[in-house]
């Protein structure tokens, strides 16, 4: 279970700190990967500024990702839970075959993209961390 809040409808100047919790709900300890994509392209404004991102309680801590970073190549369905804005968790099974297309159709969307590396979660234990980014005047 994957879950994205936010501490306000921030503002101009504001910063916007996101939530960002998972509960591993298996019989066994489990893996993934957090993508965090800002900026969509289909505004002119960059609304956040990800030059000072910071991130508390490093339960996964966030990086840049590059376009030149390839998906693993999936041998089995792909479990991917969009979350938003407004808050929402809708997870959707993606079949290994269309999973690269998926996300590297979604990510050319956007102007940002970071992702985190969410290790080993033991079954029945819930993580979270804090992230957060000041959102541009205009």
């Amino acid at each position: 279970m994957f879950e994205l809040k936010y501490n306000c409808m921030a503002k101009p100047n504001d910063t916007l700190v996101l939530i960002v919790g998972w509960k591993n709900r298996e019989a066994e300890q489990q893996k993934g990967r957090l993508y965090l994509m800002l900026n969509e392209k289909q505004f002119d404004q960059t609304c956040f500024d990800t030059s000072d991102f910071r991130t508390y309680n490093s339960a996964a801590a966030l990086t840049a990702f590059t376009k030149t970073t390839e998906m693993p190549l999936l041998q089995s369905d792909l479990l991917i839970t969009e979350s938003g804005s407004p808050a929402s968790n809708f997870p959707i099974n993606v079949k290994a075959a269309e999973a690269a297309a998926l996300f590297s159709n979604t990510t050319a969307l956007y102007k940002n993209v970071f992702s985190a590396d969410i290790e080993n979660t033991p079954a029945g234990d819930a993580r979270f961390s804090f992230y957060n980014c000041m959102l541009h005047p205009k």
